[in-house]
């Protein structure tokens, strides 16, 4: 499977609100990154399905599977022709479906544009769950003005998982996966609330490379809540890309 050729089509197809899957954004060299360092527990072989068509790609289906969940999160359709949409989608996901019956996958996610019909009708035909609907912010503003907060240590790790867990009980990411990810470019920051408790944390992600960042989740405690902690995490986890990655946009899910 040539890498560069499905990045390319994935970021033209997903570019268009009304194709748009939301975990794989639409820049070409970004994907292509995902793809080769961090896609899937499969080979990309199995985990990507595509139709070709006087050897181009006319449609793909991925699915970016953890082992260890027996779950995947579901990247595409990626459809060319719309007048085609049913019939390769369902083309697509059947043979997805043979290749991994031993796979024991038993949760599949997906996380599309509100102008993405298809994909929206597609999940409720496949029984799927609606478990909420995220706005993106996006801010390209240097912002420098938030206070530094301390970045997790062990002694906290147990206030912030179950935190997590409380406000967040069927999200793709557990408080301890959260915790178990931190690396160079996924950070946590939390507000201590003396000994071992806190007042609520930010769970940031950057990359230095292509200069964007995320602030995947904050939170707050209950009794800490309507104090203006939160925009105080919001400030300070886009300090702390700006100032610590190199991060020039910032999107907030």
């Amino acid at each position: 499977m040539n890498i560069e050729e499905l990045s390319a089509f994935i970021a033209d197809v997903n570019s268009q609100p009304k194709n748009h899957t939301g975990y794989c954004g639409s820049d070409r060299k970004e994907i292509q990154k995902t793809l080769e360092e961090d896609f899937s527990d499969l080979e990309l072989e199995d985990s990507f399905i595509v139709i070709s068509e006087n050897k181009q790609l006319i449609a793909a289906l991925g699915f970016d599977v953890d082992r260890k969940k027996q779950s995947a999160e579901i990247w595409g359709p990626f459809i060319l022709n719309s007048d085609h949409w049913t019939e390769q989608t369902s083309m697509l996901w059947n043979e997805f479906m043979k290749k991994t019956e031993s796979k024991k996958i038993d949760t599949y996610f997906a996380f599309y544009h509100e102008e993405n019909k298809k994909g929206i009708r597609w999940m409720e035909s496949l029984n799927a769950k609606e478990t909420g609907k995220h706005q993106i912010l996006v801010s390209k503003t240097e912002v420098t003005n938030g206070e530094i907060l301390e970045e997790i240590s062990p002694p906290f790790y147990e206030e912030v998982i179950k935190l997590h867990n409380e406000l967040f009980p069927e999200t793709y990411l557990t408080g301890a996966d959260m915790i178990s990810n931190l690396s160079e470019e996924k950070r946590l920051l939390i507000i201590p609330d003396g000994g071992q408790s806190i007042q609520g944390y930010v769970y940031l992600e950057g990359d230095s490379v292509f200069q964007e960042g995320n602030l995947e989740f904050i939170a707050v405690e209950r009794e800490h809540q309507k104090k203006g902690l939160g925009k105080k995490l919001v400030q300070a986890g886009l300090t702390y890309l700006y100032e610590n990655m190199n991060v020039l946009r910032f999107l907030y899910v």
